[in-house]
Formats: C-alpha cells, structure tokens, sequence
C-alpha cells in the first residue's frame, strides 16, 4: 500500500497470535507479558508513543504496544 521504503529492525519472528487479544478483528493488544518481547525493542528516537499514544520507556517493547502502561 505504500511506496515508501520499509526496513525491518529488531523483529521478533514467531507466532504469537494467541497473545493478542483478538487478532481476528485487528486487535493486536498483549493479553499478557511476553518475555521475548517486554524490553526486548531499540529504542528508536522518532518513536515516543505507542500505539495507544503512550509514551515508551527507555527499554521498550517489541510491537506496537506497551504492556502495562
């Protein structure tokens, strides 16, 4: 859908569909921690929010939302 370049950092590759709370329907909110993603990510500048508009932490979760906060 974009033209736009698109590189992948610090992805974590398995399924870990059933610890998204409905992946069915597009929501992809943890249901849990997940000690392979919480404080797993680089911290990026450019990304000071997550998906919820929450801030990040300095040692910040894998995906697009912060657990617990």
């Amino acid at each position: 859908e974009s033209a736009s370049k698109i590189t992948f950092i610090n992805n974590l590759e398995k399924d870990l569909t059933e610890h998204f709370v409905d992946p069915e329907n597009g929501d992809l909110h943890l249901k849990e921690s997940i000690d392979d993603v919480v404080g797993k990510a680089k911290s990026l500048p450019e990304v000071t929010e997550d998906i919820d508009r929450k801030p990040r932490p300095q040692t910040p979760s894998i995906g697009a939302h912060e657990i617990g906060r």
